[in-house]
Parts: structure tokens; sequence; C-alpha cells
């Protein structure tokens, strides 16, 4: 019986990934490209406290008109193709996406709410947003340079 504890215990150990294991994985990128990160992740900060009030007030087109400027897919195009994209990781730069993604299909939601006063699949929406950017802060971290 001990044994069979105990391989079903190595058993579970081995199937962690080792990713999860090891912590964040540590990003490098230049220095202006890590502050200009930095300066994006607290704009969607923002952004996302910005729409949650807007929320809290009914007030769904306009928590989709900011959802869309600041989280979503044509936010998202400069920022990939100019900045910082180029120096992401290509799993870290599709977590990113899928955020840019989710938060597109939020607006649409929001919007949609505003019709029919269907909040639930909104925030539903809002849930998978803050969820993509949960991940992608728990897989990655920018390596802080030596300053």
């Amino acid at each position: 019986m001990r044994n069979n504890l105990m391989s079903a215990v190595l058993l579970c150990a081995l199937a962690i990934p080792v990713t999860a294991m090891a912590g964040p994985r540590q990003v490098e990128m230049p220095e202006f490209a890590g502050e200009h990160l930095m300066k994006m992740m607290r704009g969607h900060l923002d952004t996302l406290q910005d729409i949650t009030h807007l929320l809290s007030q009914h007030e769904y087109e306009k928590a989709a008109d900011i959802a869309e400027e600041g989280l979503g897919m044509s936010s998202a195009e400069i920022h990939f193709k100019k900045y910082v994209g180029k120096y992401m990781p290509k799993d870290m730069r599709a977590q990113g996406e899928s955020m840019h993604e989710a938060a597109t299909r939020f607006a649409t939601d929001a919007r949609n709410a505003a019709k029919g006063d269907e909040l639930d699949k909104a925030l539903a929406s809002m849930s998978n947003i803050i969820k993509r950017c949960v991940s992608c802060h728990s897989a990655y971290r920018l390596r802080q340079s030596g300053k």
C-alpha cells in the first residue's frame, strides 16, 4: 500500500511541467523595450480598472470602447510590430495576442449587453481577459537590468 502511494506521488510530480516547478521564465529585451512593456502593462491595469468601473455604472458602450482602444487587437498592432513584440519569445507573444483578442471579444459582448442588458456574457469575457493576463504574468518575468 505504501509503495502504491509513493508511486502515485512520484507519478504526479513527474506530470508537473518543468516550467511550473522552475517558476516564471526570465525574458530579456533591450532596456527601452522593457520600459515600454512595463508602461504598457500598467496602462492595461488602468484600462481594466476603468472597464470595471464603467460596467458597475451600466456604461457598457463606453466600457466596450475603452476595452478596444486600450486592450483590443487594434491597440496591440503597433506594440507588437514596432516595439516589444519583436523582442518577446514566440509563445509569450502568442499569449499577449490572445489577451488582446479576448479584449476585442469583450468589447463585442459589452456592446451586446448594452442592447439587451445581458451583463453575464460581458462579465465572463472580462474574466477571460484577466485570466489571460494572469497566465502570462505567471509564466514570464522581465529580467531586470543593472539599474
